[in-house]
């Protein structure tokens, strides 16, 4: 039994060597996010050359719970999180000839531990002992373990550029416009009078070149860019109704992706993100369909802050911000007072507080 334990001091210290202290912000990273990594794995079963390791072993080597000993959360943007049942750590993860491989500079040394992908419930982890393998092998579980929900916030780290720091104020106060290179989308007036979502070019200075209506009689917000399209809040200037609308970047029909009033548009992994009329949270497909309900409370001021991270006014919480880790459902309040209108600047949120009872002392 003094060699089991020797072994597993050994492929314990492997697995805590890929430690690091925080991660990046902002979406760099080496992982893919269109690989859709699944979030979690747990190990299953330990075993040292070809002999398992049976619930009797792992109690005598003082494991109550294999699950617990060594846990993987792959996010997207390549961040990782390695854990046991002392506390979780963050790294970095990427995916190179079907394995993922996590690495991370510990003691000033760059660590890399690789996990053999069997399939996509299956990892492995192998290390040598002697002419021993000592192989843990870990399962994909829906279920988050506790060690991460508990040390969210180590998962967050942000550094915002101006350009980030401008799109995100652009989206707060309603996303009437949209900006790819030359070219603005957004809230426009068709020969002056009749407001229209358009398409313009910025030349020289502030002088505006080339003008196109992509939607006539409507109101635009919540605009945001996709590949061709263009996704946008559409209130009809005659009716009033609300639409989720889109249609492509040089024009063509309008498609209406859902009915109703909404807010906090964004398309993100592939995914289409919104506030719908009850204000909660919702994503679906980017032709609308398949809507799931992310948020199941009404929010406000939802902008994601990076691959991961979302940030958000919960109405029902004094309407103070929050942040929610969507890979893990994690969730931490960020401010104790009414707050309104945040913006990322650097490394600094920035926000509107109104400590007032009649909601006019801000």
């Amino acid at each position: 039994m003094d060699r089991l334990k020797k072994i597993l001091v050994v492929m314990l210290a492997v697995i805590f060597a890929i430690s690091l202290s925080a991660c990046g912000g902002g979406d760099e990273g080496s992982g893919d996010e269109g690989n859709n990594p699944t979030p979690c794995y747990v190990a299953e079963s330990m075993s040292i050359g070809d002999v398992e390791l049976g619930a009797d072993d792992l109690e005598k080597m003082g494991i109550d719970d294999i699950s617990k000993m060594f846990c993987v959360y792959l996010a997207e943007g390549g961040k990782a999180a390695v854990a046991s049942q002392d506390g979780a750590l963050s790294g970095t993860w990427k995916e190179e000839d079907g394995n993922i491989i996590l690495e991370a500079t510990y003691d000033g040394k760059t660590e890399k531990i690789n996990l053999e992908k069997k399939d996509d419930d299956t990892l492995i982890a192998t290390e040598k002992e002697g002419d021993t393998d000592v192989t843990i092998t870990l399962k994909r579980t829906d279920e988050i373990p506790d060690v991460f929900s508990k040390d969210i916030m180590m998962f967050f780290s942000v550094d915002y550029s101006m350009i980030q720091t401008n799109k995100m104020n652009t989206a707060v106060l309603g996303g009437a416009y949209c900006f790819d290179g030359d070219d603005i989308y957004g809230h426009c007036f068709k020969d002056n009078k009749t407001a229209c979502l358009g398409k313009f070019t910025v030349k020289e200075g502030t002088e505006t070149g080339d003008f196109k209506v992509l939607d006539e009689n409507c109101m635009p917000t919540g605009v945001v860019l996709d590949g061709d399209y263009v996704y946008y809040c559409r209130q009809d200037t005659d009716s009033e109704e609300y639409t989720l609308a889109r249609v492509k970047k040089d024009g063509g029909s309008v498609e209406t992706l859902y009915e109703g009033q909404y807010a906090d548009v964004a398309v993100k992994g592939g995914k289409l993100y919104y506030s719908d009329a009850d204000h909660h949270y919702v994503s679906a497909d980017l032709d609308g369909k398949n809507s799931k309900t992310i948020l199941d409370k009404e929010v406000y001021y939802c902008y994601w802050i990076d691959a991961n991270w979302l940030i958000y006014q919960d109405d029902a919480d004094d309407e103070t911000l929050h942040l929610y880790f969507a890979p893990v459902g994690g969730d931490k309040k960020i401010t104790e007072t009414r707050s309104l209108c945040p913006v990322i600047d650097g490394k600094y949120l920035w926000y509107v507080q109104d400590e007032g009872a009649d909601n006019k002392d801000y």
